[in-house]
């Protein structure tokens, strides 16, 4: 059975300002946009480049710009995830002190990040990396400004449980489809997964966001 994941990504970056690093554009399009982010990056601030490569990354995956929007999120994503920094400089990122120090983003911010590059990994067809990256996701939301554990980014582990039923990992595609579940026991997707009949995952994105995942029954050709 051939598996596909369509991805319907019209999310904002989640960034903790309330105004874009952008000039904002004559034209309100999804390209107008893009090209005003586009034309801005030479004049952006060192320490604000994390969040303007993940402002571009949202924008080119609006035009559907895939390759451009993983090769933003992947320079984003070697800024946010730096081990390299102090260990004074990682908690104050973990706090979300903007104003005084490189953006590495909120755990939030961080985990999002890390959703968009799994699902283009998964685009891709490079499950490896794609379950990496799901696995980041949960480890960054499980940091919170008062050092609570949380991880319950239900979104996250089911789409780790779909990439490990496909790569075989049947025990951890079973405890991640359980946790989704747990944390989001409303969603009926997230409660009855059956990647082995589906052949379809799509995921929506809203402006606030949240992020949402279900699946669909194979049809009768």
């Amino acid at each position: 059975m051939t598996r596909a994941v369509l991805v319907l990504l019209v999310v904002t970056a989640g960034a903790c300002r309330s105004t874009p690093l952008y000039r904002a554009p004559v034209g309100n399009t999804a390209a107008a946009t893009y090209d005003a982010i586009v034309a801005d990056g030479d004049r952006i601030a060192e320490e604000d480049e994390a969040l303007w490569r993940c402002e571009l990354a949202m924008a080119a995956l609006r035009i559907g710009d895939e390759a451009a929007a993983f090769q933003a999120l992947h320079g984003a994503s070697r800024i946010m995830g730096t081990l390299e920094s102090s260990r004074r400089e990682n908690r104050r990122a973990i706090l979300g002190q903007e104003a005084t120090k490189v953006w590495k983003g909120d755990p939030h911010e961080r985990c999002m990040g890390a959703l968009y590059k799994g699902l283009l990994y998964w685009r891709r067809g490079d499950l490896g990396n794609a379950s990496a990256c799901f696995k980041s996701g949960l480890f960054a939301d499980g940091h919170s400004a008062e050092g609570a554990h949380q991880t319950d980014f239900a979104a996250l582990s089911y789409l780790l449980g779909w990439v490990s039923y496909l790569r075989g990992r049947d025990e951890q595609a079973r405890f991640s489809f359980r946790e989704a579940a747990q944390n989001a026991p409303d969603n009926p997707y997230f409660a009855d997964p059956r990647p082995d009949e589906d052949n379809v995952l799509v995921v929506a994105g809203r402006r606030s966001t949240d992020c949402s995942a279900r699946s669909a029954r194979p049809r009768e050709s």
